[in-house]
């Protein structure tokens, strides 16, 4: 083999695993719901990565918002579109974090406070312990002897 060849396969070999790393990444995540302009509701992703629009071909940056579209036959949103394509505003109140993200980062207004365990619950966990565990621990005693 000569060496331009090996060079070409080596450098062929870090493209591959540069574009299963952005495979790996993700394309996008749901972020919410928000209004077309004609106040339909659509859904609205975040990008993970470089996009072009499915209409006009324009970028559509990491970390930007956007909407897909169905295929002509009515399907699944497959079609990514940027906001000039198909405009759309987040409804009143509104983030542009998805529902997941919020509920984790708004504090709790109720308290969590944990109740004292009587003695009879203390019981029933040591011997559902000891029923367990047991078996494993006789065998353990008597195999060290």
């Amino acid at each position: 083999m000569s060496k331009q060849r090996l060079k070409n396969g080596w450098q062929d070999g870090n493209k591959r695993r540069q574009r299963l790393e952005a495979v790996k990444k993700g394309i996008s995540e749901i972020i919410g719901t928000a209004e077309t302009n004609d106040k339909a509701s659509v859904m609205v992703y975040r990008a993970l990565r470089m996009l072009l629009c499915a209409r006009c071909g324009t970028e559509i940056t990491e970390d930007a918002s956007f909407t897909r579209r169905t295929i002509s036959d009515g399907g699944l949103r497959l079609l990514p579109q940027c906001q000039s394509c198909a405009p759309f505003t987040f409804s009143d109140g509104a983030s542009n974090r998805s529902v997941l993200i919020e509920s984790l980062l708004t504090p709790s207004t109720e308290e969590k406070t944990i109740k004292p365990m009587t003695s009879e619950q203390q019981q029933k966990i040591i011997e559902g312990i000891e029923q367990r565990l047991g078996p494993a621990l006789r065998y353990g005693r008597h195999s060290s002897r």
